[in-house]
C-alpha cells in the first residue's frame, strides 16, 4: 500500500520466529499442526496481487467485493494458510469455538459428527434469539448443537442453554424462537427482562460469622472460591 508504519521489519520477523518456536513446543497440543501454518516472508507475498485486491476492494460495491474474494483466497492458500471451508462461514463458528467443538467430539469418539453439528449450530443460534458468538454463548450454542445431532433436536438441554432463554446473559439480539421457548422453559422460570447484573443481590451486605473470615478479603475470597478458599483461610489463622 506504500505505507510506512515505522516499524522494524527485522524485529517484526525475529518475533514471527519465536513465535513459531512456541507454536512448535505446543504441536502436541494443536490437532491441525503440520498441515499448516509457516513463517511468511515479505518476498512471499505477491504484491501485485495484493494491490489488486486493495483497488477492488476500495470500489465498495458488491461486485467488486465478490471479484476480490476468490482473489484473497488464493492468495492466503499459496502462502499455505487452510483452503476456505464453507461450513466454517455458514455456521460462524469463530476460531476458539471450532477447537473446543473439535477436541469435545474428539474425547466422545464421535468426530465424524463435526459436519453435522457445525451445520445444525445456525439453527441453534437462531433459536436462541441470535446471541453472539462469544464465550460464553458460543460454548453453550455448540454444546446443544451437539447435543441436538447425537439425541434428537432437544431432546437433551443443558442448563446454560435454559439460562439463556430465562435471560440470565441478558436480552437476546432477536426474539428467541417460542416453540423451542416452550420446550426449554419450565413452570415458574422467572423470565428476566433487564440487564442481568441487575438482579444479583448485594451479597457484600449480608452478614457472616465465619472464624475465618476476619477482614473484607477474607469475605471476598470465601465467596469467590468458596471451599477452596475456606481451607486456605482455615490455615492462614491456625484454624485447620
Amino acid at each position: 500500500m506504500g505505507i510506512d508504519h515505522g516499524l522494524d521489519k527485522a524485529l517484526i520477523l525475529k518475533v514471527q520466529a519465536e513465535l513459531f518456536n512456541i507454536f512448535e513446543e505446543l504441536k502436541k497440543f494443536i490437532p491441525q499442526y503440520g498441515k499448516f501454518y509457516r513463517p511468511v516472508r515479505y518476498e512471499d507475498i505477491d504484491r501485485k496481487q495484493v494491490n489488486q485486491i486493495i483497488e477492488l476492494v476500495a470500489k465498495e460495491d458488491k461486485a467488486a467485493i465478490e471479484q476480490a474474494i476468490p482473489l484473497m483466497r488464493q492468495l492466503l492458500s499459496g502462502l499455505n494458510f487452510p483452503d476456505f471451508d464453507d461450513k466454517i462461514f455458514e455456521a460462524q463458528v469463530p476460531g476458539g469455538m471450532l477447537s473446543n467443538l473439535y477436541n469435545q467430539l474428539k474425547e466422545m469418539g464421535q468426530l465424524e459428527l463435526m459436519d453435522l453439528v457445525l451445520a445444525e449450530i445456525p439453527q441453534v443460534r437462531a433459536d436462541a434469539g441470535y446471541v453472539p458468538l462469544v464465550t460464553p454463548t458460543s460454548q453453550i450454542i455448540g454444546s446443544q448443537a451437539a447435543f441436538n445431532v447425537m439425541n434428537g433436536r432437544y431432546e437433551l438441554i443443558s442448563e446454560p442453554f435454559k439460562m439463556i432463554f430465562r435471560g440470565e446473559f441478558g436480552r437476546t439480539p432477536a426474539p428467541v424462537n417460542p416453540e423451542v421457548a416452550a420446550l426449554v422453559l419450565e413452570p415458574g422460570d422467572e423470565i428476566r427482562h433487564y440487564r442481568a447484573a441487575s438482579y444479583l443481590l448485594p451479597v457484600l451486605e449480608d452478614q457472616y460469622d465465619l472464624p475465618y473470615v476476619k477482614t473484607h478479603k477474607d469475605l471476598l475470597l470465601h465467596l469467590l472460591f468458596g471451599q477452596s478458599a475456606e481451607a486456605f483461610l482455615q490455615k492462614k489463622y491456625g484454624l485447620s
